[in-house]
């Protein structure tokens, strides 16, 4: 049987895509990928810098819990005023997006508007400071209720 071109080329792909995989994956918590990546600027926190979960130290547990080996599967948090919630919701959304790369993540909040200044404001400048990029087709927008 003769091989013709276009399936060579097909075969040489493949080869040099398996080739290219890793041979291990680096596994990484939430809480360390965050303590290793994460910067808060001043424009969104009283104390800029690299993320350190010594300020909230309970913050530290609940986010381990989306650690995707933790064997915790609903989260539950009842929760006062400046505790530092919504870095804990943000550093989720950073450690799925950067380091797991495998599963949607989705953002939800009272109306298109506040969704769209938060991730202007927020999350999109949390991604380009950290220095990493988005995997290739995540796209970060908002969208409508009335899109869906």
């Amino acid at each position: 049987m003769e091989v013709n071109d276009d399936s060579k080329l097909g075969i040489d792909w493949l080869l040099a895509e398996i080739d290219r995989l890793p041979v291990s994956i680096d596994r990484i918590s939430p809480v360390t990928f965050n303590e290793r990546h994460r910067y808060l600027p001043d424009s969104v926190s009283p104390l800029p810098g690299p993320i350190r979960f010594d300020v909230n130290p309970m913050v530290r547990e609940i986010l381990e819990c989306f650690d995707l080996d933790s064997r915790v599967r609903e989260v539950n948090v009842k929760k006062g005023v400046q505790i530092t919630y919504t870095t804990l919701l943000e550093s989720v959304l950073f450690y799925y997006m950067l380091h797991v790369r495998t599963v949607p993540c989705m953002y939800v909040t009272a109306d298109r508007e506040l969704a769209a200044a938060r991730i202007e404001a927020n999350i999109l400048p949390m991604i380009q400071q950290s220095g990493r990029k988005l995997p290739i087709g995540c796209n970060v927008h908002t969208r409508d209720r009335s899109d869906v």
